[in-house]
């Protein structure tokens, strides 16, 4: 009987996201500086498990803030990419670096 397949843990570590973390993140999003985050939780959204060789998973922080009194609601979305040799190929479509490139070329500025 053959062994079964070493696959990668399902369980993420993210003990080290805290309010030091996700503060300037909030901050920049709203574009105040003196936004102070009252409560935030996480959530999975999606995946987690293998993907061939690669472990991914799509996360969802939100919480409240508050601003010179006033509350704000905010909610971000961590995605972790597992990557493989293969996947630093471009065409690949589980390259990783896609969404990267797509926010940091400007083009989704226009997008509502």
């Amino acid at each position: 009987m053959a062994e079964p397949a070493e696959t990668p843990s399902n369980v993420y570590d993210l003990s080290e996201i805290d309010l030091s973390t996700l503060s300037p993140i909030v901050r920049r999003v709203f574009n105040h500086q003196t936004i102070s985050i009252s409560d935030w939780e996480y959530g999975r959204v999606h995946g987690a498990g293998n993907v061939g060789t690669a472990l991914s998973g799509v996360f969802r922080f939100s919480g409240s803030a508050l601003a010179q009194d006033k509350p704000f609601e905010w909610s971000l979305i961590l995605m972790v990419v597992g990557t493989t040799a293969a996947s630093d190929d471009p065409s690949e479509p589980r390259y990783w670096k896609r969404e990267v490139q797509a926010y940091h070329s400007g083009n989704l500025a226009s997008l509502q």
